[in-house]
């Protein structure tokens, strides 16, 4: 909600903020903005309790103004847990700085935080970035974790990993990123989402059109057709038609999945508490299922794993 405190509106002042992030920045963020600017260039401002910003300090020094990020190349995109940042550059590498204590920066450190952007060794060649929203204010809030995708099309996990969310057939948390799905050369995959806040789990498709999924199962949401946890990779679904967009709620609490399909459709599965899952109850689903009454839709999205939403 809503919080009054030092610097949150870039105005050199102390004044009132309404916590909201826009969704192509990818940001879970806690009480911070950030914008990328035509020449590459990022600068953040606002809370930096966690040394999120990469700015070289912590909660004691709220940044009121908008201040250039150091980074070493320009931005390709941004993506924030609240806790942790990650920027994706331009030549295809990718850089941290924040909250460190389950390896989530990625930097193999065991220091607590990341103060500076600092390169993330082994990643090359990547095209997209993914991170588990970090909880409320709780002991196991800061159980994040995060995965990339390269170019052809290996995907590497690092950070918490209580419940299988790296993939690598372990329940052990890492400091550095490690390839996720080695024992099946999982090495095709087109497109991969994260969700589940610190119940992390992770879904992929694959170039055949399959998904694939991994993590925390407690509500069905890999869609494996049961709720036990996996730590690897396991097959979720074969679709005949192409999977457009897959999504995941990022909400500790919502624990739901969806995709939508070339032919419009929108399919779901997961936790169902509020009725998300679009089928007229509140029962959840251990596998895909349609959504009933939409065959035309052109996007679609889940908000904070209790809504959902498809454009027709």
């Amino acid at each position: 909600g809503p919080r009054n405190a030092p610097g949150y509106q870039g105005t050199g002042t102390v004044s009132f903020f309404a916590e909201k992030f826009p969704e192509e920045w990818g940001s879970h963020g806690d009480h911070y903005c950030g914008v990328i600017l035509e020449n590459g260039e990022a600068k953040a401002w606002g809370h930096n309790h966690y040394a999120s910003l990469g700015l070289g300090n912590l909660y004691n020094n709220d940044n009121p103004l908008p201040r250039l990020i150091p980074l070493k190349d320009s931005v390709r995109s941004w993506v924030s847990n609240g806790l942790t940042n990650y920027w994706l550059l331009k030549d295809r590498t990718v850089m941290s700085a924040g909250h460190n204590v389950y390896g989530q920066a990625g930097v193999n450190s065991t220091a607590s935080y990341i103060f500076v952007p600092t390169q993330i060794s082994g990643l090359q060649g990547i095209e997209k970035i993914v991170s588990t929203e970090r909880a409320t204010y709780s002991s196991n809030h800061q159980w994040t974790s995060a995965c990339a995708l390269d170019t052809n099309g290996k995907v590497f996990c690092w950070g918490a990993n209580l419940y299988g969310q790296l993939g690598n057939v372990s329940f052990s948390h890492t400091q550095q990123p490690i390839q996720a799905g080695q024992a099946i050369n999982l090495s095709d995959v087109t497109d991969l989402d994260m969700g589940g806040g610190r119940w992390g789990n992770v879904a992929v498709i694959r170039s055949d059109t399959s998904l694939w999924a991994w993590g925390y199962n407690n509500y069905g949401q890999l869609g494996t057709g049961n709720t036990i946890n996996q730590p690897a990779p396991v097959p979720v679904y074969t679709s005949s038609d192409t999977i457009v967009k897959l999504v995941s709620s990022g909400d500790a609490n919502g624990q739901t999945r969806g995709f939508l399909k070339k032919d419009g459709t929108i399919w779901m599965w997961g936790s169902n508490h509020y009725g998300q899952l679009g089928q007229g109850n509140t029962s959840g689903s251990y596998v895909p299922i349609q959504v009933p009454g939409i065959t035309n839709a052109v996007d679609f999205w889940l908000g904070n794993g209790r809504t959902m939403t498809a454009v027709a």
